[in-house]
């Protein structure tokens, strides 16, 4: 199966930092959004994986040009007129010659590959089937209503499964429940037909295609996965909060360093590494990543990810924050809350 993955948006939620890098090369855990996207698509069988740039693509092309999967080949298209909305980034992806059905996701998104192998395994060809969340129930998010609601029993879990009867306020038939939908799906081909209607009229979002595909009586499926983690990353308070949860449960890449102890690193051992001076401090989780350094008096945690070439100067601090891009935190500073991009500092609100 095939995936399209939309990587051209301008990551309008991202304040300044969108302005420097894309969100999908943010990392979370030392390791960019959109790499553990993909490392959840080579678990269910994927040939191929269409990304659509847009924003600042000369980055993701070359971000793409140090990836190296042997399984899967990796295609960038440059989306058209990607600025108007994700519908037409989309729709630039309509003459890659899909002949079967596909998956179609955003590169923001950070979920439990198991939802993906539901999805999969739950699809009938020539439909379209979408994830939903009824846990999150009218909170923020697409909101889907959907009727004919059954249970279906697979490995020892109830997944409720059915038809969805509209999204948002555009509800078409009578429905018995709402939830939220997670934004992944599997599409026909036929979709394109309903993407370039909705472009005629104006629209701006998937779902706008999705509600006409509906209205036209077609067959358009949700399967309700519960007990799986799954996270849009809109803003800069996501990125903080997902990246909390991936430390907390070490979804993090294995050659990294992530102590599972507090205490100074001269009471630490950490074979090979030099660069960390005795004196520094630090209090898990955190990560830290390849060439990086903790100088005197530095302290380090919780909820910190050291990417690659950062490191901390003397006397400094740093708390639930994500350093990146060859960053140095100055002598004597105290962060927290932060993101740390080419020694940018942004602030995150976290109210």
């Amino acid at each position: 199966m095939k995936v399209i993955i939309l990587a051209a948006g301008l990551g309008s939620g991202m304040k300044s930092l969108s302005e420097l890098t894309p969100k999908s090369l943010v990392p979370i855990a030392n390791r960019p959004i959109i790499e553990h996207l993909i490392n959840s698509f080579q678990k269910v069988n994927v040939s191929e994986i269409v990304i659509l740039v847009g924003h600042l693509k000369d980055q993701m092309i070359e971000f793409f040009k140090k990836i190296d999967l042997p399984s899967i080949d990796i295609n960038i298209v440059r989306a058209k007129n990607y600025e108007k909305g994700p519908i037409y980034t989309f729709y630039s992806a309509r003459n890659q010659y899909f002949k079967e059905d596909f998956i179609l996701s955003p590169s923001d998104l950070f979920l439990s590959p198991e939802i993906i192998s539901n999805l999969v395994h739950y699809h009938k060809k020539g439909s379209i089937s979408i994830a939903i969340d009824s846990s999150k129930r009218q909170k923020q998010g697409t909101q889907v209503f959907t009727y004919s609601e059954s249970r279906l029993n697979s490995q020892h879990k109830f997944i409720k499964y059915g038809k969805v009867s509209g999204f948002n306020n555009r509800v078409l038939n009578k429905s018995e429940a709402s939830a939220v939908a997670i934004p992944i799906m599997i599409c026909s081909p036929t979709i394109f037909d309903y993407v370039e209607n909705a472009i005629a009229q104006n629209e701006k979002n998937v779902t706008s295609a999705l509600n006409i595909y509906i209205k036209k009586l077609k067959p358009l499926n949700y399967f309700d996965i519960p007990n799986y983690y799954w996270f849009d990353i809109d803003n800069l308070n996501d990125i903080l909060s997902v990246n909390k949860f991936a430390l907390n449960n070490n979804i993090t890449p294995t050659n990294h360093i992530s102590p599972t102890r507090e205490g100074r690193v001269k009471d630490m051992k950490f074979p090979g590494i030099n660069l960390f001076h005795p004196t520094t401090k630090i209090i898990p989780p955190i990560i830290i990543g390849e060439n990086c350094y903790l100088k005197i008096n530095s302290r380090i945690g919780p909820y910190v990810s050291l990417y690659d070439s950062c490191g901390l100067e003397a006397n400094s601090e740093v708390e639930n924050s994500i350093v990146f891009g060859n960053s140095q935190v100055l002598e004597d500073s105290k962060i927290k809350n932060k993101i740390i991009y080419k020694n940018e500092i942004i602030d995150v609100n976290l109210s």
